[in-house]
């Protein structure tokens, strides 16, 4: 194969690996749709450098608000693919065999960023699942946040992130789609509602028939990587909803979070932005 589509739950990858070294054309292009962290110590490393790594092909990641029972009907979607910038005939190769009609699939120069956002902002959605029975101002304010605090993980710990990442469709749009109908933030709800009286185990099999998301994980390993690098303080968002989560808290912790000052996104002053590509740019160089 010269291309190959990995979309495995993140739990599956490990196993995955093995099957995959060597097995694949030489200068074979991965596209990842894997959802998620892995936390390395102290270290934590977006899942497309991992597969990169343990398979020895060149990987981009493909995010978005895609729901694919909408995809499935004709409705349009938008996703971007990041890529490295020592992959980009690759990554042009991939937005032309995504792209259709119905489907606008854009290029960022920011592999990294894209994989950040598209497994963070899971996250948020179960801020926003916890917090569903607040009122519309204090929902919205959920969102921001989160999309703040999401910016400034990126921006802190991934220097090569760049600010223009978090306004493409891997970016905020994913974000929206993911806090408004996600299966994250209907669990949440479902759990936020429960009391205490299910766990998130018994939720998983009620309401999603059993399907293991990555929401949670990511919740656990960037609250893992915070506090290993004393930062999740910073973050009292991310730490609130962990602490409701996992530790026993009250609902009541998202309004405290809300309260205090946001994170100072120093670096988004930058004014290097990537060149979003759209197919068509592509195909009038053809």
């Amino acid at each position: 194969a010269d291309v190959l589509v990995i979309a495995v739950p993140h739990q599956f990858l490990d196993e995955l690996y093995p099957q995959l070294r060597g097995r694949l054309a030489a200068g074979a292009q991965i596209l990842s749709l894997v959802k998620g962290m892995h936390l390395d110590g102290d270290k934590l490393i977006p899942l497309s450098l991992r597969i990169a790594s343990e398979t020895g092909y060149v990987t981009s990641m493909l995010a978005g608000p895609n729901l694919y029972t909408e995809m499935a009907k004709g409705g349009f979607a938008e996703a971007t693919i990041g890529h490295t910038a020592a992959n980009r005939d690759g990554a042009h190769l991939l937005q032309l065999l995504c792209t259709t009609e119905a489907f606008r699939v854009d290029l960022v120069e920011d592999l990294i960023g894209v994989d950040l956002c598209a497994a963070l902002k899971n996250v948020v959605a179960i801020a926003c699942g916890l917090g569903s029975r607040e009122m519309g101002n204090t929902r919205c304010c959920i969102i921001r946040r989160g999309f703040l605090e999401i910016s400034h993980i990126c921006l802190e710990f991934f220097p090569s992130v760049n600010p223009a990442t978090f306004t493409t469709a891997a970016g905020i749009g994913d974000l929206m789609l993911t806090c408004s109908v996600g299966r994250g933030q209907r669990l949440a709800a479902a759990f936020a509602a429960a009391e205490g009286a299910a766990s998130w185990e018994e939720l998983q099999q009620s309401e999603l028939g059993g399907m293991k998301i990555p929401d949670l994980h990511n919740l656990r390993t960037v609250c893992s990587f915070l506090r290993a690098n004393a930062a999740l303080d910073h973050f009292p968002l991310i730490a609130a909803t962990h602490c409701i989560a996992f530790e026993g808290g009250s609902t009541s912790e998202l309004s405290a979070a809300l309260r205090t000052a946001p994170p100072t996104l120093r670096r988004l002053a930058m004014t290097n932005t990537y060149n979003i590509e759209s197919v068509d740019a592509i195909n009038e160089t053809m």
